[in-house]
This record gives C-alpha cells, structure tokens and sequence, in this order.
C-alpha cells in the first residue's frame, strides 16, 4: 500500500500544472493527456471496487468521482460494447 500510495502521489506531482492537452503516448496511441489520466482515475476506481468486493468489504465510492468517472466513459460506451472487450452493459 505504501509503494502505491508513493506513486500515485509521484504522478499526482508529474503532472501538476501540466498542459492537459498535450498528447502522451498510451497503448490505444497517442492521447490527450487529460483522457490518459481520465483512464488511471478510472481504473484506480474501479479496481478498488473490485479488490473491497472480493475481500467482501464496504467500500463508500465518493459519489463525485463516480459521477465523473461515468461520465468520462459514456460518449464512447456504444464502441466499448462493440469491441467484445467487455460484457455487456446491464
């Protein structure tokens, strides 16, 4: 916990103040860097999510982030369930 904790918090410093539109590279191609952190804000969430589900924990999303993270994610969810990555949206 402690080396993630120390990461994140080095991440959180790399791109403060940082040009959000500037592209970086990322496995789908080169991105804006707002949409990268978009998809690490997402996935940090989701994840914990699903490591207090499996340890059979409560875990209070904060209701913000969640909101933002959905958002985020919905102009491209059609193509998301087109790509027969994920399951299907319920």
């Amino acid at each position: 916990m402690s080396a993630w904790r120390g990461t994140a918090l080095a991440a959180i410093e790399a791109v403060r103040g940082a040009d959000l539109h500037a592209e970086v590279q990322h496995l789908s191609g080169r991105v804006p860097l707002a949409q990268a952190l978009g998809f690490r804000i997402t996935d940090n969430l989701v994840h914990a999510w699903d490591l207090s589900i499996t340890r059979d924990d409560e875990l209070a999303l904060d209701a913000d982030l969640a909101q933002w993270c959905l958002d985020f994610w919905l102009p491209v969810a059609d193509q998301l369930a087109a790509s027969d990555l994920f399951g299907p949206m319920t």
